[in-house]
């Protein structure tokens, strides 16, 4: 049986036998495996791979062969091993609130040593039950684009996201809008505490359910922001909920409160 962990912000890529049920790391990696798929004579897993600085690679394990690792196919268009070198690997952060964990992976230059402060990005991912790990996405692209032009980029994984346990995820049920943006918040107020951001130069960012997440963050706190970009955020909930395709519909009584 092959499966995949992830642990503070981070895969693994294991297989256990159901004989001896004995997990063995089958990777270095620690970047997104998915789909992973068995060849019918169980010879071989094939998956797709991706992290900071790999857009996708369909990755082929010999199962028979002590699963030896090989590249099947790179996808997209092919990073130079020069622009691979100058992308930074996102450090997990973690961190007590009044009201519980806090989490998210941190994009940043080096600091320097005359204690100058940095402008600052907090991205809050879209779903709203999405995550931005150590994976390639348009989030993680955004966030090695802004801190090689000297940002430090925050990604909040807030309290519904995937990646931290069955009830960190249902946290934001009946909750949308105040859990996450409350979290967003908390991480703003931690990086100009702890990660050198300058108060007057923090911005919050945002696509979908991430947009929400903008809107509501300069409703709650203007003063905290210096600016907030919602990307084709979610702005109106009445709208949504007559308009969600049938897969979603009960999605949205999940995460909003009842009147």
């Amino acid at each position: 049986v092959a499966y995949v962990t992830v642990k503070d912000g981070f895969f693994t890529l294991w297989s256990i036998d159901i004989n001896s049920n004995n997990p063995i790391k089958r990777s270095s990696r620690d970047g997104a495996f998915s789909e992973l798929s068995v060849s019918k004579d169980g010879k071989y897993l094939a998956c797709f791979y991706s992290d900071f600085q790999t857009r996708g690679e369909i990755l082929l394990f010999d199962i028979s062969s002590n699963w030896k690792e090989s590249i099947l196919l790179k996808t997209g268009n092919k990073f130079s091993p020069q622009t691979q070198n100058k992308f930074i690997k996102p450090k997990h952060v973690a961190f007590k609130t009044n009201e519980g964990d806090n989490f998210g992976m941190l994009v940043q230059p080096p600091k320097k040593n005359d204690g100058t402060k940095f402008p600052t990005l907090v991205i809050a991912h879209g779903g709203p039950n999405g995550y931005i790990l150590n994976n390639w996405t348009i989030n993680m692209a955004r966030m090695q684009f802004y801190a090689s032009r000297g940002w430090s980029v925050y990604a909040s994984n807030y309290r519904g996201s995937w990646g931290y346990g069955r009830e960190f995820r249902m946290a934001l049920n009946q909750n949308w809008g105040e859990f996450d943006t409350i979290d967003v918040e908390r991480a703003a107020e931690y990086l100009i505490a702890e990660e050198g951001a300058d108060s007057s130069r923090i911005t919050v960012m945002g696509s979908s359910a991430g947009g929400y997440v903008v809107y509501n963050s300069l409703l709650r706190n203007s003063s905290l922001w210096a600016a907030g970009v919602s990307i084709n955020g979610v702005s109106n909930l009445f709208w949504l909920d007559e308009n969600s395709h049938l897969l979603e519909k009960h999605y949205n009584t999940q995460l909003l409160k009842s009147k």
